[in-house]
């Protein structure tokens, strides 16, 4: 699996493939595609593409018209088997979040490339499984028991008069939830710039090192609705799956409207030093069907190992974490180590330190993002130098 982190080594990465690609990523994307095909109205919102079995159908419709890949097909039929296994349903129960219409759910096409799909995921797992890490549904799932031994809240209040209220929900190491930075109105403020950005998929970053990896097996053609997915389609599939994540992003410039709406919130209330605006480039993501980060730190090393000064990289010691949209199922944040589950709220940001005094890494950072069931949700991120 490819490091999460090493994103980070390509944040002056501009434009996206003039190819559409791994639309399924992102619900905004999938909307505007639908809407250009007309298969959606722009004005009509009875679709509600927040659910992922009426986005999995909307991009099984796209792909027969052949606007987007069997990539497209495979990545949206995985996004439902990640939530079916990582919160334990069955696809029954996952077509009863919220109001499906009849027409929207299941049908057999359906059933059997879901099966097919589910019989390659458990070859690949199988593969890269890695011990050192819990795994998303142990993480994510609704057993785990919160952690409250540290947890206190306190309003912060400095000379300007400026009061927010922060919840301390980790001393060791330090996790604050910083409530309401944002307003709503500052929140779709953002968003409506940040829409307008062509959004990156790893995939699209890393392709020509994924190409060049060894072909290990020789896929066979799939077929949904006698339309073959060829083995091409489903060797690119599979190598997608090495990111440990299924999400779209974008960099935006550090000049830019919504990095400095998002930055002059996060001086004013000391969340970030005025030195730290634009030390460190700000990532914006999305997520689509199931959309996921697996368990992870934010840092280029693992525990254990030794800094390399020679590289030239500088320690992330802190992240700093804003939620600009509310979820209503799944997409939580969470520290399984510490069993904490953070819901996505729009305008809350999460604090959370990597590295302590020793330049070791705090094991009980290690966090991941759970599939989202139900909404569209966006991110930013900001690493503290």
């Amino acid at each position: 699996m490819i490091s999460i982190l090493a994103i980070y080594l390509f944040c002056d990465y501009v434009g996206s493939s003039s190819q559409l690609s791994h639309i399924y990523s992102s619900i905004h994307e999938s909307k505007e595609i639908s809407i250009e095909h007309g298969i959606i109205d722009a004005d009509n919102n009875a679709t509600d593409l927040n659910h992922p079995v009426v986005l999995f159908k909307l991009v099984s419709k796209l792909y027969r018209m052949n606007v987007l890949s069997g990539v497209d097909l495979l990545g949206a039929a995985a996004g439902i088997i990640n939530l079916l296994k990582t919160y334990n349903i069955s696809k029954a129960e996952l077509e009863e979040v919220g109001e499906l219409k009849e027409d929207h759910k299941f049908d057999d096409e359906d059933d059997l490339l879901l099966l097919q799909v589910q019989q390659l995921l458990e070859e690949q797992d199988g593969e890269d499984v890695d011990n050192n890490f819990p795994s998303l549904e142990d993480s994510c799932g609704e057993h785990l028991t919160i952690f409250t031994g540290d947890q206190y809240c306190y309003i912060e209040n400095d000379i300007k008069n400026l009061f927010i209220q922060v919840e301390v929900l980790s001393s060791n190491p330090s996790i604050k939830l910083y409530h309401q930075v944002y307003s709503q109105h500052e929140v779709n403020n953002i968003l409506s710039i940040v829409r307008k950005r062509p959004l990156t998929h790893m995939y699209e970053i890393y392709e020509e090192y994924l190409r060049d990896l060894p072909v290990n097996k020789v896929y066979q053609s799939l077929f949904f609705h006698s339309k073959e997915i060829n083995p091409r389609e489903v060797d690119d599939f599979i190598k997608t799956r090495h990111f440990g994540r299924e999400g779209k992003i974008v960099f935006p410039e550090n000049s830019s409207a919504d990095v400095e709406m998002i930055e002059r919130k996060l001086v004013k209330f000391n969340i970030i030093t005025p030195e730290q605006r634009n030390k460190a480039n700000l990532q914006i993501g999305t997520y689509g069907i199931g959309g996921y980060l697996t368990p992870h730190f934010d840092t280029f090393r693992q525990p254990g190992d030794q800094i390399d000064t020679d590289a030239g990289f500088e320690e992330w010691r802190e992240t700093v974490m804003g939620f600009l949209s509310t979820v209503p199922h799944g997409g939580k944040t969470v520290f399984p180590r510490l069993g904490l589950q953070i819901k996505p709220r729009a305008g809350d940001v999460l604090v959370w330190t990597n590295i302590d005094q020793h330049n070791q890494i705090y094991l009980n950072s290690l966090h991941a993002g759970c599939p989202v069931v139900y909404g569209e949700k966006w991110v930013f991120n900001k690493s503290v130098l």
